[in-house]
């Protein structure tokens, strides 16, 4: 990012990057060519039997491929330039391979960041608030995809004796639902971890809920917390950022979300997995009636002060309409996409799809049409509802789903949905998003005489200073001040579409 920014050069950091990346692999490449099998004994390997063994699997499978497609695995990528050197790999071949995926993988984590540097010294020009406004949801998708990657993947250490006490309780019980439920779950059935962790994610999420709802109803009114979130976020408001929050807020508006969610039914009824059809279905129209029906209950309304004076909620519903469709349309993708497929690679998709979950959220809440706890709501009820769609999926074998075909057809058309609909919507929803704005009123001739030093030259900015300049003040008719402008090599900016997007490239 900072070589991005223009505080970095470019060249330095490249090279000690490839450099550190290649003298590492050739370092351990060097300890396991000088001790071979004993290396396995010695520290730090000695800690870790499995995943030395994990890596010499990966080798005998991939071979040479093993070093340059090793350093993009997480794990393997430790042992596996020592397991080369102790199975006896040439050095000339493994310095070949070494410096030409050391360069690969430099590349690979390099040229990311200088993009998004860019990216944030274009904002910058524009706005220090943009520039704030895209860090934030920088970090929250950050910390969403680790966090949901991490719980996706925690559970498996302790699996075995949870799923046993649980099993053997469940099967001593004399109801029959819960003797089924105990046989589901038995460590024998290699897919009892995944149903449990639905049972419980589903349970916990009911209970927030709930919790969630009493308060709300109880109260009768929109949270403290609802207020001091929306008035912060309020107070970063910006142009730039608004188009980028309109987008990704339309990625959840009922178009683009029942495109995606019908696409996964049509799919699954062409493979003529007929319940898990149906049941997608029925979760679809389930998450409609329950966004309609909750939002009868309890009363969003609420006097609103400083900075919101004057919003009105586009939609006002507890839950979020757009939170819950999209939190339930993603996590049946989730499930259905990530279907047999490992724990790290579940994690993964799990984690994906839950960041353009957050995304949909993050610019629902920037953009004041809808609170911090319609928002929450909205998930936890999408949460529930697509983990009991998990515990049936899992019952199903994955060749009546054929996860990856269903990732590739769902995926295209979401896309597809989604160019369309912002293409055509973006400037309608612009302008019913915007931020109300306050007028005043000057008299002409007190303006001409000096009124006109009175009006701010600068905007305070989020650290109180007045640093961010007011462009201009003009006395005259909109059409001359574009006469005037175009005389002078000045061009509008039109609305930000996705071919402009190449521009964002050139710093």
């Amino acid at each position: 990012m900072l070589v991005g920014t223009g505080h970095l050069s470019f060249w330095p950091v490249f090279l000690a990057t490839a450099a550190g990346a290649i003298a590492g692999d050739q370092v351990s490449y060097w300890a396991g060519k000088l001790f071979g099998v004993r290396l396995k004994g010695l520290w730090p390997l000695s800690r870790y039997p499995q995943l030395v063994e994990r890596g010499e699997i990966f080798v005998r499978e991939h071979g040479g491929k093993s070093i340059a497609v090793g350093r993009f695995v997480p794990g393997v990528k430790a042992v596996v330039p020592g397991i080369v050197g102790m199975l006896g790999m040439s050095q000339p071949f493994f310095l070949f391979v070494n410096v030409t995926s050391g360069l690969v993988w430099t590349v690979a984590h390099i040229f990311p960041g200088i993009l998004l540097g860019q990216g944030l010294a274009l904002a910058g020009d524009l706005s220090g608030r943009l520039v704030v406004v895209l860090l934030v949801l920088l970090v929250i998708l950050g910390l969403a995809g680790w966090v949901i990657r991490l719980l996706a993947a925690l559970f498996r250490p302790y699996r075995d004796g949870f799923l046993r006490r649980a099993s053997n309780w469940a099967r001593a019980r004399r109801s029959r639902p819960l003797q089924r439920f105990g046989r589901a779950i038995a460590p024998e059935n290699r897919r009892s971890t995944a149903i449990l962790v639905f049972v419980l994610l589903a349970a916990a999420c009911l209970l927030a809920f709930l919790v969630l709802t009493f308060g709300l109803v109880v109260r009768q009114a929109v949270s403290n917390l609802d207020l001091s979130v929306a008035t912060l976020v309020g107070e970063w408001r910006n142009a730039p950022a608004d188009e980028l929050m309109v987008g990704l807020s339309m990625l959840g508006d009922r178009a683009v979300i029942w495109t995606l969610g019908l696409a996964l039914v049509v799919w699954l009824m062409l493979w003529r997995a007929w319940r898990a059809g149906l049941l997608a279905l029925g979760l679809l129209a389930c998450g409609e009636l329950l966004t309609i029906g909750l939002g009868m209950f309890v009363d969003r309304s609420s006097p609103i002060s400083g900075p919101l004076a004057g919003i009105v909620m586009t939609d006002g519903r507890f839950p979020s309409g757009h939170a819950l469709m999209a939190g339930l349309v993603f996590g049946m993708f989730a499930v259905l996409a990530s279907h047999a497929m490992g724990r790290w690679s579940k994690a993964v998709v799990a984690a994906i799809c839950g960041v353009i979950v957050v995304s949909i959220c993050c610019a629902r809440i920037y953009l004041a049409a809808d609170w911090l706890s319609d928002v929450l709501g909205g998930v936890l009820v999408a949460l529930v509802l697509s983990a009991v769609f998990g515990m049936v999926i899992e019952a199903i074998p994955s060749r009546r789903i054929r996860p990856l075909g269903l990732m590739i057809f769902a995926s295209l058309l979401f896309a597809a949905a989604s160019i369309f609909h912002i293409d055509n919507e973006q400037d309608k929803q612009l302008a019913a998003l915007e931020r109300p704005s306050k007028i005043f009123d000057v008299d002409m001739a007190d303006w001409v005489a000096g009124k006109w030093q009175d009006v701010a030259g600068r905007r305070i900015d989020l650290a109180g200073q007045p640093e961010e300049v007011f462009g201009a003040q003009w006395l005259g008719d909109l059409a001359t001040l574009q006469l005037v402008l175009g005389n002078g090599s000045w061009t509008a900016l039109p609305t930000w579409t996705w071919r402009d997007a190449i521009y964002y490239f050139d710093p």
